[in-house]
């Protein structure tokens, strides 16, 4: 069994996992270095922003990214989250 960290067992649970995948024969993805995910550029990877129209009237709030959830990855757009460029 793989021992994984707090932050990794988070990931995990929101079906991301910052581990490396086995991918065999495949061509590994070299934009998320076949993680299958990728830093959420809204954010930064942080999973928080400032929202804007608050922070218009003097407020500043920071609140879940809308593009990641509050993970700070996405998906990776290359390689489908599969962590590799072979076949389907």
């Amino acid at each position: 069994m793989i021992s994984l960290s707090p932050r990794n067992e988070l990931k995990n649970q929101l079906g991301y996992l910052w581990l490396k995948k086995i991918v065999g024969d495949n061509p590994r993805c070299s934009a998320c270095q076949a993680k299958g995910v990728v830093l959420c550029t809204t954010c930064a990877g942080s999973g928080l922003y400032v929202d804007s129209i608050l922070e218009s009237q003097g407020i500043i709030v920071k609140v879940r990214c809308l593009g990641c959830g509050g993970t700070g990855n996405v998906m990776c757009s290359e390689c489908g989250g599969r962590g590799h460029r072979g076949p389907k």
